[in-house]
């Protein structure tokens, strides 16, 4: 398995956990901690901070986080179903609070709060037969961490800085009915518009990913936060969806072509980066080049030194051969 960007010695963080249905957060603290100290984290630099429930995790993360004392936050939790539809507008809040946190504070603030139907559900994934939530969310916490250190270290300098969104055209790489000084000629130093659905399509899937039961409308608002352009919110939608509606299939294919790699074995980012690409080869129309070409810019944005090569590595491999064929053929 590759390894996680590396964090500092000096890196603290701090774990929020509900007190309410203890036995099952008490294992996903337990488990958080586990990680955390695993991967080289000092136990003196993590604080457990309880609170009384779910709904009190936002208020409190947000504070830790715009503290400056935290390198992330990673908030613990089970909300479990009952008798009425009380728990829909916990998820939904919680789900809410926990993104506009990170968002707000610029430091990752990460969402370990399980939402289930029933208590042996919750169990099974608090160090149970499903894994263990907690952990995982400490994965992605250092995760975070050391790609948010690596972009900070990589910054380009003002004259290189993406431009405005507002540029006419679709972007994406495909040739537009303008000549050479329209948008080819700015293709040196602007990204392709539908990169900004790409990047924010990315996030939406590692944050499912790394969360299976994340509420729906999170990523909904996820989405409509990041992308105020209506066709560039509605690509990012497609995205999503589609890799969800394909998974099964995507996976399979990606494990023809990754050898000696399995789906779970690979980093979080270039799992989703590879399913997003494979998505777009397999059920859309964009140009097998386009699509591989973002695919490797995204890998180089929040993957490690090593993703670029790899994705492109399997990606190359999983292009149907008709497409090939059919890009090389006489016009």
């Amino acid at each position: 398995m590759k390894s996680l960007p590396d964090s500092t010695a000096a890196d603290r963080f701090a774990l929020v956990v509900s007190r309410y249905n203890a036995q099952v957060t008490d294992r996903l603290r337990d488990g958080a901690f586990d990680t955390l100290t695993r991967h080289g984290v000092a136990a003196g630099n993590i604080q457990v901070v309880p609170v009384p429930g779910a709904f009190e995790i936002p208020l409190v993360a947000q504070q830790l986080a715009s503290s400056g004392r935290f390198a992330a936050v990673c908030c613990l939790g089970a909300v479990i179903q009952g008798d009425t539809t009380h728990h829909e507008y916990i998820n939904q809040q919680v789900a809410a609070g926990i993104r506009e946190a990170g968002q707000r504070t610029g430091v990752p603030v990460l969402f370990g709060v399980l939402t289930c139907q029933t208590l042996q559900l919750a169990l099974d994934r608090a160090g149970g037969r499903m894994g263990n939530k907690g952990s995982e969310t400490a994965l992605a916490a250092l995760e975070l961490v050391g790609t948010l250190r690596t972009l900070a270290d990589d910054s380009p300098a003002d004259g290189d800085k993406i431009g405005d969104e507002t540029d006419a055209g679709t972007g994406d790489g495909e040739p537009e009915d303008e000549d050479e000084e329209g948008p080819r000629a700015r293709e040196a130093t602007t990204p392709p518009r539908r990169r900004l659905a790409r990047e924010a399509a990315l996030q939406a899937l590692f944050q499912i990913d790394l969360n299976p039961d994340i509420d729906p409308l999170a990523i909904t608002e996820f989405l409509d936060d990041e992308l105020a352009n209506p066709s560039l919110r509605s690509f990012a939608g497609r995205i999503v969806e589609g890799v969800h509606s394909h998974l099964e299939e995507l996976d399979g294919q990606l494990e023809q072509q990754a050898e000696n790699w399995t789906v779970a074995r690979m980093a979080a980012t270039d799992r989703n980066v590879l399913r997003l690409a494979a998505f777009e080869l397999l059920h859309s129309d964009v140009p097998f080049r386009v699509v591989i070409d973002e695919a490797v810019e995204l890998a180089k944005r929040f993957g490690d030194a090593r993703s670029p090569g790899f994705v492109n590595g399997v990606l190359d491999a999983l292009v149907p051969v008709e497409l090939r064929i059919s890009a090389t053929a006489p016009v």
